[in-house]
């Protein structure tokens, strides 16, 4: 895996103000991009720069504020980095025991870097939301079949 920043936002640091200020910017970003308005970057330099975001840029940057302000850590990956099993088994937050029954049963993609597996965080992601959409229609199923017989009504 490349060299990447993990970033854990303390709290206690961040402040009352901040956090408000946090909001309020939250909340102009999501208004600007309800309301499809450009979204630009101004830079504190001698010309005031000012830089056009991308949609899919200010959309990370409202998910980054977002849980900078939960004081939730996150980490910045490209989708071909890879992993170990260790960060893997974070990513599904499953034990890494899990991990390797997974692995060897072939439910996600590795391969070996000498004797060392490595997992491409596109197929984490791959495998998560496949179990996201599985325990979904697996709820969507027992809804189904509770209304069918009757007991929420």
């Amino acid at each position: 895996m490349k060299n990447r920043n993990v970033f854990r936002p303390n709290l206690r640091e961040l402040g009352e103000r901040a956090r408000r200020q946090i909001e309020q910017d939250l909340k102009r970003l999501s208004e600007c991009l309800a309301a499809g308005k450009p979204v630009s970057l101004r830079l504190s330099d001698e010309q005031e720069t000012e830089i056009a975001l991308p949609v899919t840029t200010v959309e990370m940057i409202r998910e980054a504020l977002s849980l900078e302000r939960d004081g939730k850590s996150f980490l910045l990956l490209e989708e071909e980095d890879e992993v170990s099993p260790e960060k893997a088994a974070e990513m599904l937050r499953i034990s890494r025991p899990t991990l390797l029954k997974k692995l060897d049963r072939g439910e996600i993609p590795f391969h070996y870097v000498g004797s060392h597996r490595r997992i491409i965080v596109a197929d984490v992601l791959a495998y998560r939301r496949r179990q996201k959409e599985q325990a979904q229609a697996a709820l969507r199923q027992m809804r189904d079949e509770a209304d069918e017989l009757g007991i929420y009504e």
